[in-house]
């Protein structure tokens, strides 16, 4: 009978043993992958591209498009800017021609003079965010609040009768969305070409502009004191804060006043490239 080393034993054995334990390994990492996979589609909406950052609208941004879409992206930390963009919208500008004209764009969010009269109250007796850096819980659940009430968009200068407003997702493929993660606010935008008056030629230039709407400026009596209407015209307007000591939040505190305004120029291409 033939005979085998114990050498050829213990290495048969120990090809046997490594086989077993990379097929385990195997078996328990692919769970945790997929769950890993399935984290990062609910932690945090992300750009295939390089993102910029605008420091007078604390936003991180890009633009781009995929073969038959543009897409644009903000993300947000600042609280004040936050509180801005929540409360008096985003308007986004596309110019197909890579100049800064506003005649197709989409507001949102979009809040109708009925739903702004029947909010009027609490959000008038809810205290602007003025200092910047500063999170608030109470804050981003009151905001969140706001957003979940308000789900239309306002279309300008589009196809056909897409404009007007609009569901903030359209079964055009129009979609826009603003979403909290954590302390993070998302502005996502994603409009079909074929929306558009006038399709990008291939390699052409694309201008995209954003304008994060500054809240309006509270008017004062000559006491001093607020006006009961608590009207006022948007930051900018020569509308001065209430006399007698400097605004809430100093000269800072006043960016929750003006707007910030972000326009980025890029080539459109038959695909995007993913980093």
């Amino acid at each position: 009978m033939l005979q085998i080393p114990s050498f050829v034993y213990r290495n048969l054995l120990f090809i046997f043993l490594t086989a077993i334990t990379v097929r385990l390994s195997a078996q328990t990492e692919m769970p945790q992958q997929q769950h890993a996979l399935n984290d990062n589609k609910n932690v945090a909406a992300t750009a295939p591209v390089k993102k910029n950052y605008d420091e007078e609208a604390k936003s991180w941004y890009a633009m781009y498009n995929t073969d038959n879409s543009l897409h644009v992206y903000l993300a947000v930390i600042d609280p004040q800017q936050q509180e801005k963009i929540v409360m008096n919208g985003v308007q986004l500008w596309i110019d197909t021609k890579g100049k800064r004209n506003k005649k197709t764009g989409i507001l949102y969010p979009f809040i109708s003079p009925d739903n702004k009269a029947r909010s009027s109250a609490p959000d008038k007796s809810r205290q602007l965010n003025f200092n910047a850096g500063r999170h608030d819980t109470i804050s981003v659940k009151a905001l969140e609040a706001t957003l979940a009430a308000n789900h239309e968009m306002q279309l300008t200068g589009f196809k056909e009768d897409l404009n007007g407003v609009q569901n903030n997702q359209h079964p055009s493929g129009i979609s826009v969305s603003i979403h909290f993660i954590k302390d993070t606010l998302f502005y996502e935008a994603q409009l079909p070409l074929n929306t558009l008056p006038e399709a990008p030629a291939l390699n052409s230039h694309i201008s995209v502009g954003i304008i994060e709407k500054g809240m309006p400026m509270p008017a004062f009596n000559d006491g001093g004191m607020p006006s009961p209407d608590g009207g006022g015209g948007p930051g900018g307007d020569g509308m001065m804060p209430p006399p007698g000591g400097p605004p809430p939040g100093g000269e800072e505190g006043m960016r929750i006043f003006e707007d910030d305004i972000i326009w980025y120029k890029f080539s459109f291409q038959d695909i995007v490239f993913v980093r």
